[in-house]
Order: structure tokens, then C-alpha cells, then sequence
């Protein structure tokens, strides 16, 4: 059973601020790759949105500060960077309504990212294989993550 459908089963039984923290932490694990997008403040926002801990204000001004790094990265048309895949990831757990749909997303943008920045040096022949063994490694600790985060 592949992670989304895994997450989808347990949005029906499951606060929907759990499956939101869940997504955060598998988000947290873009920091360290993604160090000068400032990634924490969205995560953290999430986190706190996670348990209803947020305001109006709040979301307006991180929407606001992050909505132009992300235009700065991101001119509306071509393969999105593995910075741009970061910060939408982050994104997700902070701006997105549906805790579920949040961490889908969340969970396949961190994917996608991790996998396009260890591939970003990989030649014409061996990309194709970089990014998927990549994106194999970040969907498969994602798994394990879910596994022990809700002990299913």
C-alpha cells in the first residue's frame, strides 16, 4: 500500500491536526538540505496550525514573506527548481485547509525535491536513475515515519 493511500485511511479515523503534525515532520527533514529557505518558519506555523494555534495575521504575513521567495524562484512555467518543490512543500503544511490534502502534497513535493537536487549534477544518462533511487529513498523513509508516527 503506497503512503497516500495509507494517509487517506487514516484521515478517517484520525484528528485532522495529527495528520498535519505528521507532515511537518516529514517536511522538517527539508531543512537540512534546503538550509537558506528559512524553511522552519513555515513548518513551525504548521505545527501550530496543527493544534489550532494561529491567527489571521500570522498567516497573512508568512503567506506575504514566503509568496515572494517563491515568485523569486518560481516564474510560473517550467520544471519548478528543487528549491521552488521545497518551499511548496513547507507551503503545504502551513497554507493548505485540508490537513490530508496538505500532507499529500507536502509529502510528494519534499519527494520531488530531494530527488531533483540529488540528481542536479547527474548527466543526461545517469539522471533518469539518480532522481528515482532518490525519490525511492525519501517515499520509503516517509513510509517508515508514518509507520512509527501512528504505529500502523
Amino acid at each position: 500500500m503506497d503512503i497516500n493511500t495509507s494517509l487517506s485511511k487514516l484521515a478517517d479515523s484520525t484528528p485532522e491536526g495529527r495528520i498535519r503534525l505528521f507532515a511537518c515532520d516529514c517536511c522538517s527533514r527539508l531543512i537540512p538540505v534546503f538550509p537558506d529557505l528559512d524553511l522552519e518558519k513555515l513548518i513551525l506555523f504548521g505545527q501550530n496550525r496543527s493544534s489550532g494555534k494561529t491567527d489571521q495575521d500570522s498567516l497573512l504575513s508568512l503567506r506575504n514573506h514566503f509568496g515572494k521567495i517563491y515568485n523569486s524562484l518560481y516564474p510560473g512555467y517550467g520544471d519548478p527548481s528543487p528549491k521552488t518543490l521545497a518551499l511548496s512543500s513547507a507551503g503545504e503544511v502551513a497554507f493548505t485547509d485540508s490537513s490530508l490534502d496538505a500532507a499529500i502534497n507536502a509529502l510528494e513535493f519534499s519527494a520531488d525535491a530531494i530527488a531533483k537536487k540529488a540528481a542536479y549534477n547527474a548527466t543526461d544518462t545517469e539522471y533518469d536513475r539518480v532522481y528515482d533511487d532518490a525519490y525511492a529513498l525519501e517515499r520509503g523513509a516517509q513510509s517508515g515515519m508514518l509507520h512509527r508516527f501512528f504505529g500502523v
